[in-house]
Parts: structure tokens; sequence; C-alpha cells
């Protein structure tokens, strides 16, 4: 079976700025956060033992969702 790796940030917020560079940092900073959790627990990526983690943008709001699913 094939695993598939979703993440999905919404970029509507004060955190991400007013344009494409401001949220280029943002995401950039979120996806390292996310990365970093990935490699301190990699079954994170098995959908058989987590069901999903989330990250926040600088402000401290909840905006990403990574979650790993068998096709």
């Amino acid at each position: 079976m094939d695993n598939i790796i979703d993440i999905t940030i919404c970029v509507d917020n004060d955190a991400f700025g007013i344009d494409y560079a401001d949220q280029s940092q943002e995401v950039s900073r979120i996806l390292q956060s996310m990365a970093q959790r990935i490699e301190e627990d990699p079954d994170l990526l098995d959908p058989t033992k987590c069901a999903g983690f989330s990250a926040s943008d600088r402000n401290g709001n909840r905006v990403a969702i990574c979650t790993a699913k068998r096709i």
C-alpha cells in the first residue's frame, strides 16, 4: 500500500502579513516546525499510529494540519 502525507495550511490571518513575501516566510517557518516534529517522532507519518497533528502560526493560532493516509 502507498501512503500519502497531506499538509494543509490556512494563510488568511494577520500572521501571514500583507503580501506573498510575508506569507512565504510564515509558511516556511510552519513547515520547518512540522519537519522538526516529524524528525523527532517518525510515527507521526504512520497512519496506523497517528491521526495527524497540527501546527500554529507565530501568533499561536492553529492554522496547519498534517495527516498520513494509506491508499
